[in-house]
């Protein structure tokens, strides 16, 4: 009767402390240890059947993170360190294992000096893709706007990653509390959706312009209304990690959520924003060369100057788009692995330090890439960026129109005896000068 009259005691005890706990009276300790559980069956069997907060949830199968987690217990006051919380892991029988925090200065590092690379690289060349379009605004056309509304994403990608970059180059842990840690992570990850969002609608845009030109399926107002869209569901697919992004132990921005949530969360990710955009596109992209390729020899382009510029720029267009989508697909790609292998296995049962090194820099560095190459693309297949470097580095003037309008309106001219030859070699030299 006595042992019975103190176990019930015992266990009042418990439950009043976790709800003053989930109130916030008690004031925030730091912890220095990890818990790890160890059950004994007969504890289990009887906290099941009398400990519970409500029914239908059995305590005795959930970690101590879990628990806090019902209770709303904060990560720093969820430790058997903190002195509130010693009875409840007595009585839960949790024996605690000190260990010291270790920061692989080596990856740490080495990731952090690779991102800031690429982050200055998606910083300048993704600013004059937005510079170039801004100051050609009047003229631009809606794929030129597009394009720089991708450049746009890449660019905010590159400023956060910049600013998550820098501090890591000297400390593993979290510098920037609790509020830039959820906005900083979550906007990560969210500019990064948006601009897969942009690929596709850009690949949708060329693919009418291209087979449909005189379809009015996409209108400009429908065009604005999808791009807005894609802003706002590629901000929403990051608010599940925007709410449990927690500044956890030994100072770290960290994702508390269960198992099984983390697992859905990934593949929803990979599927929607990996997966499902790789393969459409590459099926659009193969029906556009095939249509090309099969115009090119119906048509007898050769004979005509303006069907063969027409051809030409339609070509480099795709050619474009294929390899933003093909850099995309493999510099993404490891990070989607290391989140999935992650939540399948936890990369913190591999013992060995070589292993969980080459996994983390094999996806963070390929990663941050992927916001920087866009712009080398345009460098060296898109003719109209290219001239627009040339102005902007040498001061050269270059005509309004790009060098294949300029064939198509000299073959057109020369046919028309008024206009001297003259005047077209003057018009040739103007579109055709080059940085010395």
């Amino acid at each position: 009767m006595i042992i019975k009259t103190i176990f019930l005691a015992v266990l009042m005890m418990v439950f009043m402390m976790s709800s003053v706990i989930a109130v916030g009276i008690i004031e925030n300790q730091t912890p220095i240890n990890i818990m790890t559980s160890t059950w004994q069956s007969t504890t289990q069997k009887h906290i099941s059947q009398k400990t519970t907060r409500k029914p239908g949830i059995d305590i005795s199968k959930l970690s101590l993170l879990e628990i806090c987690s019902i209770f709303k217990i904060s990560t720093q006051n969820c430790s058997c360190t903190v002195l509130m919380m010693k009875p409840l892991c007595d009585f839960l029988n949790i024996t605690t294992v000190s260990i010291k925090f270790k920061c692989d200065s080596v990856s740490n590092t080495g990731i952090a000096i690779a991102n800031i690379i690429s982050s200055v690289l998606g910083l300048l060349g993704n600013g004059l893709v937005i510079v170039f379009a801004f100051m050609n605004r009047k003229d631009s056309s809606r794929f030129r706007n597009l394009i720089s509304g991708l450049a746009l994403a890449d660019f905010a990608f590159a400023a956060v990653l910049f600013l998550m970059s820098v501090p890591q180059t000297w400390t593993c842990k979290w510098v920037y509390g609790l509020i830039m840690c959820k906005l900083l992570r979550a906007s990560l990850a969210g500019t990064a959706n948006i601009a897969v969002g942009f690929i596709v609608i850009i690949a949708i845009d060329r693919f009418f312009g291209i087979m449909l030109p005189f379809s009015k399926l996409l209108s400009t107002n429908r065009m604005r209304f999808i791009v807005c869209l894609n802003v706002l569901i590629g901000i929403g697919s990051v608010i599940p990690p925007l709410v449990v992004l927690q500044e956890g132990e030994f100072t770290t921005c960290v994702e508390v959520w269960s198992k099984d949530k983390s697992r859905i969360y990934t593949w929803s990710l990979f599927v929607l924003y990996y997966f499902l955009p790789i393969v459409s596109l590459a099926v659009l992209y193969g029906v556009m060369m095939v249509w090309l390729k099969r115009s090119y020899q119906d048509n007898n382009i050769l004979r005509d100057e303006q069907l063969k510029s027409r051809y030409r720029n339609n070509k480099n267009v795709v050619i474009m788009l294929v390899s933003i989508l093909v850099l995309f697909a493999v510099l993404v790609l490891p990070n989607r692995i290391y989140w999935i292998i992650n939540d399948q296995y936890n990369l913190n049962n591999i013992k060995n330090a070589q292993i969980i090194r080459f996994l983390k820099m094999f996806s963070d560095i390929p990663y941050g890439l992927h916001a920087a190459v866009n712009p080398i693309i345009y460098s060296v297949v898109d003719i109209k960026f290219k001239q627009q470097l040339k102005v902007f580095f040498c001061g050269k003037k270059f005509a309004n129109f790009s060098i294949y309008s300029r064939k198509t309106f000299i073959s057109t001219i020369s046919m028309n005896s008024k206009v001297s030859t003259s005047t077209i070699s003057m018009n040739s030299k103007v579109s055709t000068l080059s940085c010395q």
